[in-house]
């Protein structure tokens, strides 16, 4: 029971405290941000895998190509063609 109690006082302590409950939202806004942006580039990078897809296989382009038709690095072409194979 004194566990207890003393849990709950540092609970209602730590509720009372501004700057701490500031800083927590300030930290759950972080990690919101962070979720985003990581949500948007999946869905950048997912589509970028599937123009690579569809150019090498469909309309048979070699990753230079692909990479002068995509302005990327060939490099990052070659990696996504290889995790596309995994």
């Amino acid at each position: 029971m004194a566990l207890t109690k003393d849990l709950e006082e540092a609970v209602q302590s730590v509720r009372q405290n501004e700057k701490w409950r500031l800083d927590y939202m300030t930290l759950q806004q972080q990690y919101r941000e962070r979720y985003e942006e990581g949500k948007i580039e999946g869905k950048i990078e997912g589509r970028l895998e599937g123009k690579i897809e569809i150019l090498y296989t469909g309309f048979h382009m070699t990753p230079s190509q692909i990479a002068d038709k995509l302005s990327l690095p060939e490099s990052e072409v070659l990696r996504i063609l290889a995790e596309l194979q995994e």
